[in-house]
C-alpha cells in the first residue's frame, strides 16, 4: 500500500489558464487593455527626405576613469563638430497621363481637341528647374503637324482649353517645380492639314531636362566634397526620347497622335433598264427613248463616320430626267433656278439631282440612283 505524500497530477493548459485568471484577474485585465491600445495606435509615417543643403553636425565624447576616479570628458576634435552637407538629388519623372492615342482630324484649325497629356514630377529633395521640350518619332503623317506647342495646365482642370490654360508655349522654356510636386502639361496640335490620311500616326515625346534655372543644363560631374552641396542625378530609368538614358538628369515619356477620318470612295455605273422593246436585259440597247439608270456608290472605308454627305449629279446632255429612284437621305432637285424639295411637275426642268446623307457610318456604303431617258 502506497503511504508516500500525495502529489496532485499536473493540470492541463486550459486548467492552468483558469487558475491564473482566478488568482490574478487584475493583471490579465491590464494586459488585455494594453493589447487593445497597441492595436488601435496609428502607425508612424515615414520621415520625408532631407532637403538638399542641410548641414548634418555630429560630435562624439569619451568618458573614462583613472584608478577609479572620473576624468575630464574628451570630445572629438576638441569639441568641433564633424559636418557634412546633404547633396541635391535630381530626379524628374515624366509620365503620359492619358492611355491610348489622341485623334487628329484633317483640316482642323485652332483646335482645342487635339492634345496629349503628361505629368512632370520633381522627385528630388529640393525645388528644381527643368527645361521642357518635345521630340517627334515614328511619324507616318503625309504632312507634318504645324504650330505644335507645350502648354501648362494652368487652371488644373486636367483638360486643355485656351481660355483656361492660355497659349504660352513652354517648348524650350524653363519651369520650376517644387519638390515632391507633380504638374500637368499638354502637347497641343491645333492645326492639321486637310490632306492627312486615315490611320497615319506621329509619336511625341515630352522631355524634362534638369536646368540651373538660366537655361543651362545641370552637371553632376563635380566630385563629392562633403563640405558643399553637390548635384546627383538619380533617375535610374531610361526615358522614351532619343538618347534619354539613366542617371542623366532628364526623363521623357511618349504619346501618339493618330489620324482618324472618313475615307470616301465614289464609283459610278450606268445600265439600260428599258429600250421600248420586249427584249431581255441582255438584248437592250442605248437607243433614243431608252431609259438609263445611273448608280453612284459611296463607300466609307475610313475609321470615322462621315457626316453631312452631299452627292450632286447633273442630268447629262441629250437626256431628260425621269426619276430619282434611290436615296437613303434627303432628295432635292434643281429646276434650273434653284433647289426644290419636291420633284418638279415638268421633268425636263430638272438639271441636277442631290442626295444628302446625314451619316455614312465607317465601314459602310450606300447607293444613290436616278434615271434618265435618251432624247
Amino acid at each position: 500500500m502506497f503511504t508516500g505524500p500525495y502529489r496532485q497530477p499536473p493540470s492541463s493548459p486550459q486548467a492552468q489558464r483558469r487558475n491564473l485568471m482566478k488568482r490574478h484577474p487584475l493583471i490579465l485585465t491590464s494586459l488585455f487593455v494594453v493589447a487593445l491600445l497597441l492595436a488601435a495606435a496609428p502607425a508612424f509615417a515615414a520621415v520625408g527626405e532631407t532637403t538638399a543643403g542641410t548641414p548634418i553636425n555630429n560630435n562624439a565624447t569619451v568618458d573614462y576613469k583613472v584608478n577609479g576616479i572620473d576624468q575630464t570628458q574628451v570630445p572629438s576634435d576638441g569639441g568641433v563638430d564633424t559636418t557634412f552637407v546633404v547633396d541635391q538629388k535630381v530626379k524628374p519623372v515624366v509620365a503620359n497621363a492619358v492611355s491610348g492615342a489622341e485623334t487628329l482630324t484633317p483640316g482642323e484649325t485652332g483646335s482645342e481637341n487635339q492634345w496629349l497629356k503628361f505629368t512632370v514630377t520633381n522627385d528630388g529633395n529640393k525645388d528644381a528647374s527643368f527645361k521642357l521640350s518635345y521630340e517627334v518619332t515614328g511619324s507616318t503623317l503625309s504632312t507634318a503637324l504645324s504650330g505644335v506647342v507645350i502648354i501648362a495646365d494652368t487652371d488644373t482642370s486636367g483638360s486643355y482649353t485656351a481660355a483656361g490654360d492660355g497659349s504660352s508655349d513652354l517648348n524650350g522654356q524653363v519651369v520650376t517645380i517644387a519638390r515632391d510636386t507633380t504638374l500637368t502639361y499638354f502637347i497641343v496640335a491645333p492645326d492639321t492639314d486637310a490632306g492627312l490620311l486615315d490611320s497615319e500616326v506621329a509619336t511625341y515625346h515630352l522631355i524634362a531636362t534638369a536646368d540651373d534655372g538660366t537655361g543651362t543644363a545641370l552637371d553632376d560631374s563635380t566630385p563629392n566634397t562633403l563640405a558643399g552641396e553637390e548635384v546627383v542625378f538619380t533617375d535610374s530609368s531610361a526615358g522614351t526620347a532619343t538618347g534619354d538614358g539613366t542617371y542623366d538628369g532628364k526623363d521623357s515619356d511618349s504619346g501618339t497622335f493618330t489620324v482618324s477620318t472618313a475615307t470616301l470612295t465614289v464609283t459610278k455605273s450606268v445600265a439600260i433598264t428599258d429600250d421600248g422593246t420586249a427584249d431581255t436585259p441582255e438584248e437592250l440597247f442605248a437607243i433614243p427613248g431608252a431609259v438609263m439608270e445611273y448608280t453612284i456608290n459611296i463607300d466609307n472605308g475610313g475609321g470615322t463616320d462621315a457626316t453631312s454627305v452631299i452627292l450632286i449629279d447633273a442630268i447629262p446632255g441629250n437626256t431628260t430626267y425621269e426619276s430619282f429612284t434611290t436615296c437613303s437621305g434627303t432628295k432635292a432637285w434643281h429646276n434650273g433656278t434653284g433647289w426644290v424639295a419636291v420633284e418638279p411637275a415638268t421633268l425636263s426642268d430638272v438639271t441636277q439631282v442631290r442626295c444628302t446623307i446625314a451619316t455614312l457610318t465607317a465601314g459602310t456604303n450606300q447607293d444613290v440612283q436616278f434615271r434618265v431617258t435618251i432624247d
